[in-house]
């Protein structure tokens, strides 16, 4: 791993997943690595077999466009069950691209996707609602409309217009109705 430039010190390397008590959960495979992971991230990579699952979730999906996807990579997901599970989580299924184990459960991929959302944007989530005088929710529900109804650099225009309106007007809930006939 050293000489494919994925570590920069195989011993450090050793060291840390021995450490973690990785070395006898590394499986063997066909792995998707890259030199900008951390080594640690390597290491966790490692362990999941090359059965691992890559996919990607873009910016301003809904929660029932993450289910079509998932429901296309695993043989096992359960589409409804994920909608039943999620039913509260819009906003909180974080856009990025997850190493998912191929045999893992629906509750197991709900668990992967919300700690993800607890490690990435979680904190920005509640200094956004502290500051803002809006609950966590409502944040959440924001910014969820904001990406479904604006692209690149007008978003801060349309999450203004939107702040602006809920506070002056109270109409909170009319934005969060509003956003359920977008899903529609």
């Amino acid at each position: 791993m050293e000489e494919a430039r994925l570590v920069k010190n195989a011993a450090a390397f050793k060291l840390l997943v021995l450490s973690k008590n990785l070395s006898k959960k590394i499986q063997a495979g066909d792995f998707r690595l890259s030199a900008s992971m951390a080594a640690s991230e390597i290491a966790e990579a490692l362990t999941h077999g090359s059965v691992d699952v890559w996919i990607t979730f873009p910016e301003g999906w809904r929660r029932e466009e993450y289910a079509a996807r998932l429901e296309a990579n695993f043989p096992g997901f359960d589409k409804n069950q994920f909608l039943s599970l999620t039913e509260k989580a819009e906003g909180s299924l974080f856009p990025d691209t997850y190493l998912i184990p191929h045999e893992a459960t629906t509750e197991e991929i709900v668990n992967i996707l919300l700690n993800n959302f607890d490690k990435k944007a979680k904190d920005e989530a509640e200094k956004a609602a502290k500051s803002s005088g809006l609950t966590v929710k409502q944040v959440l529900t924001m910014a969820s409309i904001v990406e479904r109804e604006a692209r690149g650099k007008d978003r801060p225009i349309v999450a203004g217009i939107y702040s602006r309106d809920s506070k002056i007007t109270g109409r909170f809930r009319l934005m969060q109705r509003f956003s359920m006939l977008l899903e529609v």
